[in-house]
């Protein structure tokens, strides 16, 4: 696929209104996944609207607030839009009083000193290794900012940054409120030349930051998540992707014009990992016969996933049952499920290693290297064809768009990629049975992959980002042009939608919001949640069902019981307990209305149920204070949203914390 190919072309779409190879074997229909679309899209508006309530509030800090839970949602959810130039505009407005100038970029510093920025940095996961590599190759000065680091930042990014000279500073240890992230974020800037944003999509104090009054350096967008929603148009000076495709996407969905888009490919080490054990060892491990060929593949369960049709496990249960001689190592997944089936059909042929670290430690023991299917995994990819192995990717353009092969810089070229499931399948079979066509085919990928990598050329690239930075005019939302919806783009979304549910079904608001929960603190939170429960459904019992553990909860049933008989729109469902009687638990439940001076009579609408509540939302609270501070703070927010006489939603309640 040549980078002037138009987004018709590269979703796959064969013409308007006509279903793609890949709805018709996933068999899902186009209209479900529209409607989950849509049902996501009214989540996504609801929870926006909360954060124009705030800025009409004045409220910058619960802005910012809003507006990173509703970016994360979107991130996680497919809501059919890529970018939200009112969401940013709500950010940007929050930290500027009315008619106060957008901030002006100075172009001509020349400190020698770039500041990253990164809202997490792992030890797993390709865009902090992009990173860190940046800044081992770079020649300035490296500062590192965090904005929601929740683990110890790895060794390799705090080696990287003091050997440039330069300091990491983790924003999240230091302030607990966005609004003082965004003013310490723009302290540092002032001492950088050029700004590298490798932010997650729902980053909104790095957007603050951007945009908070004064004089800024010029910023570069690093555009990791090139194939989802993300924050950071009105701060990306320049958008820099690491593959063609995120640059088309850029121009056709997300309307950004072509002076501010470049290409950067991801950096890798020239060097390989070092085995770590020898190939000897590693079979003597794991019971490899001495004569197999071993594949490797790295990625995530979710690249593995059925969600066009067909997922990597029929791929490798087919794949062993052609090709006797060949072991197939999979790291991401968890020996689970499907993996499990696998290990169990093909003895010491097939292994589910879980999570690792150092995954690139195999490849020198290894003798080929498989690409996720049916998503890519770019980084791992690039790392095995530096170790020398050859690399093959089944990409099968009539299914779905190109957006999920890899498309790497160095790996374009057929020799790399099988078209057809048929021929991907032949190819492994005489990479398996010829050690010199490994080692051709590997010698190939290692030598392009390092041309555009590595060295003098990567380096070339990387000063050609930091210039076109200091000429391009600085980020202006008003200048990100309005694109019209075309077929091929409503396909994609429904792609999106099935790659990131793997489904068709809405994504539920509660899940997603979890690991944010807590920086939200309950109010909001609440807020947020009924407005999501709002745009989803309007009439619908708002009841806490709570877990079976509840007569060893004596305090806190007090608390819910007290709460259910002063607000009459909360019902309080409590399961029957197994071997327990239903006069027994009757008793228990009077006990404690009799310590509340309550009775029968007086106690609002508690009940005790042996069936699981029909139609109930999957939200779960533990039994904590906050558990019920929330549960308060909600039915508050949905008394205040629902017309008289309409019941409200149901809530589950019993281990899973929300707040």
């Amino acid at each position: 696929m040549n980078d002037g190919a138009t987004t018709e072309k590269s979703t796959g779409e064969k013409s308007t209104g006509e279903k793609t190879t890949g709805e018709k074997s996933s068999g899902i229909s186009a209209s479900a996944a529209d409607r989950s679309l849509a049902a996501n899209r009214a989540c996504y508006d609801a929870l926006v609207d909360v954060a124009a309530g705030h800025l009409l509030a004045a409220d910058p800090e619960n802005v910012l607030l809003a507006a990173t839970i509703a970016a994360n949602f979107a991130w996680n959810a497919a809501i059919g839009i890529l970018n939200d130039p009112r969401l940013e505009s709500m950010i940007t407005d929050s930290v500027r009083a009315p008619g106060t100038a957008a901030p002006q970029v100075d172009r001509s510093r020349s400190n020698g000193r770039v500041l990253h920025v990164l809202t997490h940095c792992g030890d797993i996961g390709g865009h902090s290794r992009l990173a860190w590599r940046w800044i081992q190759r770079d020649t300035r000065r490296a500062d590192v900012a965090l904005t929601h680091q929740t683990s110890a930042v790895p060794a390799e990014m705090l080696s990287a940054v003091a050997r440039s000279g330069g300091g990491v500073h983790d924003l999240t240890a230091a302030y607990g409120s966005l609004l003082e992230q965004a003013y310490e974020l723009r302290r540092l800037m002032e001492r950088a030349d050029i700004v590298v944003m490798h932010t997650h999509p729902f980053d909104a104090v790095a957007i603050a930051a951007a945009n908070l009054p004064g004089v800024r350096p010029p910023i570069i967008f690093e555009n990791h998540a090139d194939h989802t929603y993300w924050l950071g148009l009105s701060m990306a000076d320049v958008v820099t992707d690491n593959r063609p495709i995120g640059g088309r996407l850029c121009a056709e969905v997300r309307g950004i014009p072509a002076q501010r888009l470049s290409l950067l490919p991801l950096s890798v080490d020239a060097q390989p990992a070092s085995a770590g054990s020898s190939r000897g060892e590693l079979r003597a491990r794991l019971g490899i016969p001495a004569d197999s060929v071993i594949a490797v593949c790295v990625a995530g369960a979710g690249k593995l996933r059925p969600v066009f049709g067909t997922g990597f496990a029929e791929i490798a249960a087919e794949l062993l049952e052609r090709v006797p001689a060949l072991t197939l190592l999979l790291v991401g997944p968890p020996a689970q499920g499907e993996w499990r089936d696998l290990m169990d059909r093909f003895p010491n042929r097939f292994f589910a290693l879980g999570l690792l670290s150092d995954a690139a430690s195999l490849y020198p023991v290894c003798d080929i290297y498989l690409d996720a299917y049916p998503i890519s995994s770019g980084t791992a990819l690039l790392e095995a064809a530096v170790a020398g192995l050859p690399t093959l990717s089944l990409q099968e353009p009539e299914k779905y768009s190109d957006v999920w092969t890899a498309e790497s810089p160095g790996l374009t070229d057929p020799l790399h990629r099988a078209g057809s499931r048929g021929e991907y399948l032949e190819r492994i079979a005489a990479l398996a049975a010829s050690a010199k066509l490994r080692r051709q085919h590997g010698e190939a990928a290692r030598r392009t992959v390092l041309a555009a990598h590595t060295g003098s050329g990567w380096s070339q690239r990387l000063e050609a980002v930091y210039a076109q930075a200091r000429r391009v005019p600085s980020a202006d939302l008003a200048a990100v042009s309005q694109v019209e919806p075309t077929p091929a783009q409503a396909q994609y979304n429904r792609e999106l939608l099935r790659f990131m549910r793997g489904s068709d079904e809405p994504t539920p608001f509660e899940r997603i919001n979890l690991p944010l929960a807590q920086v939200v603190g309950t109010r909001l939170h609440a807020e947020l949640f009924a407005a999501t429960i709002g745009a989803r459904r309007s009439r619908s019992p708002l009841t806490l069902r709570v877990g079976p553990q509840w007569p060893q909860h004596r305090a806190w049933m007090l608390r819910a019981l007290r709460l259910c008989s002063t607000n009459p729109g909360i019902a309080l469902s409590l399961p029957v307990l197994e071997g327990a009687e239903d006069e027994a638990l009757l008793a228990i439940v009077l006990e404690l209305l009799g310590e509340l001076g309550l009775d029968g009579d007086s106690c609002g609408n508690v009940s005790i149920e042996a069936d699981e509540l029909v139609d109930a939302l999957a939200l779960r609270l533990q039994f904590t204070a906050n558990g019920l501070d929330f549960f308060a703070a909600l039915s508050n927010q949905l008394l205040r949203r629902q017309p008289v006489g309409d019941p409200a939603p149901t809530l589950l309640a019993d281990s899973v914390a929300v707040a």
